[in-house]
């Protein structure tokens, strides 16, 4: 089977490569509380709609309009919820594509000559993780040759602010070194069969494999 992956398996990995396999790769077992992931639907839903059909948000929602009208004030071709894939090349592929090896779905992007946009609407607490911005850029360039620079933002939701990384296509064989390495301990895992447990303060609430011994406890 073709190894391929996404920024949500990779952190996944990162934090516990048996729950990793048990959940992500083998569907063993599934998160529990989808409170958040609902909540976390909706609004992108309504973002969406917003967007796409000039729809009002929601009145739950309506403090971030602005986010809204400001996005749409701005020149350019915008895409909504796309989903992009590259392959091992960097270059743009099919989604479903056998050679696709990278996925990632874009929130919104707007793309305007040789400058673009991306936002990814986020509902939970602020986490300084640039990784996905520069994940979402490289989908940029590669699905838009004549993008030279691309600005991506986090929209914090909750805290009605954003977090913006600018990349350049010239700089992003520099940006992917330290994200190479990190694939590649995810490849060899998959290929080797090995997904080491990591006990941590995640395993009392956040982890549904039950048939694990760190199930359940506290760990500091």
């Amino acid at each position: 089977m073709t190894f391929s992956w996404s920024f949500s398996k990779l952190t996944s990995s990162e934090q516990c490569a048996y729950r990793y396999q048990q959940v992500d790769l083998l569907r063993n077992f599934k998160d529990e509380d989808r409170t958040a992931l609902d909540w976390g639907d909706q609004v992108h839903k309504a973002f969406a709609q917003a967007i796409l059909r000039d729809a009002p948000l929601p009145a739950t929602m309506a403090p971030w309009q602005h986010w809204v009208d400001e996005f749409k004030g701005l020149p350019g071709q915008i895409f909504v919820e796309a989903k992009w894939a590259i392959d091992r090349n960097f270059n743009k592929c099919p989604w479903s594509a056998p050679v696709a090896w990278y996925r990632g779905k874009a929130d919104v992007t707007r793309v305007d000559g040789p400058v673009a946009d991306g936002i990814d609407w986020k509902t939970g607490s602020i986490k300084e993780d640039e990784t996905q911005l520069l994940l979402m850029a490289q989908l940029v360039f590669a699905q838009f040759p004549e993008v030279k620079r691309c600005r991506q933002r986090f929209i914090w939701l909750k805290h009605d602010t954003a977090s913006t990384r600018v990349f350049s296509r010239r700089d992003m064989a520099q940006e992917w070194l330290g994200v190479l390495q990190r694939v590649d301990t995810l490849e060899k895992m998959e290929t080797t069969k090995n997904f080491p447990k990591r006990p941590s303060g995640l395993c009392r609430e956040w982890c549904p494999v039950r048939d694990c011994e760190f199930h359940g406890k506290s760990f500091h």
